[in-house]
């Protein structure tokens, strides 16, 4: 274990889950909040059961801490930390893409997974930051950073940023509009359930709502219902 301004951090080369040695870490008795890195995840999780590709290259980690937010603003911090790290290192404005993804044009940079037990909360952030090579299956949905940035990419200092921020939301709440920012004010399409909606992005509420502006009439809609959202291309085909 190794200590970055406070924060425990604890490294391994090979594992299975990030997420599985924070809660083995948690029963062990642990005290969050806490990191928990490696260089390859054998088993890494997604939602919904899903497998998560996560060869040497990537950044895979999860943050456990406490909390009594909900799941969806938990997910939603994660997002925030990674996008605003991403901008602050290499100047590349990525954007959420609702639930759980990071993107970058239109591609998955990262992924997040919020596990819970009550108040005691592991997120696992999978971001694709120097993978070389992805799998068929993935080419063409999955981007990683240094494929478009000559930044140098220092995965300590992601790691070390990414969590500070992420630690800082969950405890402060004050992270909804900065978020959202390279789409704000822009065209944006979205859905709700199987509704698709054009409109001008404005910003989002305390309340967790995200306000649009459709032809002039202003639309706030809470961010839970939101299952798809992206900046509007013009000339592209709506849908």
């Amino acid at each position: 274990m190794e200590e970055a301004d406070m924060l425990k951090i604890f490294r391994r080369a090979k594992i299975d889950s990030t997420n599985e040695e924070a809660w083995r870490l948690l029963k062990a008795g642990v005290t969050p909040p806490f990191v928990v890195v490696a260089e390859e995840q054998e088993a890494g999780k997604g939602r919904f059961g899903r497998s998560w590709y996560s060869p040497k290259g990537g950044l895979w980690f999860s943050i456990a801490t406490q909390t009594m937010r909900p799941s969806e603003t938990i997910s939603l911090a994660a997002a925030y930390a990674v996008i605003h790290t991403v901008k602050e290192i290499t100047d590349i404005c990525a954007r959420v893409r609702i639930p759980n993804d990071v993107v970058i044009e239109r591609k998955k940079l990262a992924g997040i997974l919020i596990e819970r037990d009550e108040n005691t909360v592991v997120a696992g952030i999978g971001l694709n930051l120097k993978v070389e090579r992805f799998p068929s299956e993935l080419k063409d949905t999955a981007i990683s950073l240094h494929k478009v940035t000559s930044k140098p990419l220092n995965p300590h200092e992601f790691l070390k940023k990414i969590s500070e921020k992420f630690l800082r939301c969950v405890e402060t709440g004050d992270f909804t509009v900065g978020m959202w920012l390279c789409c704000l004010g822009k065209k944006v399409e979205f859905w709700v359930g199987d509704t698709h909606l054009v409109g001008k992005f404005l910003g989002i509420l305390e309340n967790k709502k995200a306000v649009f502006d459709l032809d002039g009439k202003e639309l706030e809609i809470p961010l839970a219902q939101i299952n798809k959202f992206r900046k509007f291309e013009e000339g592209q085909k709506q849908g």
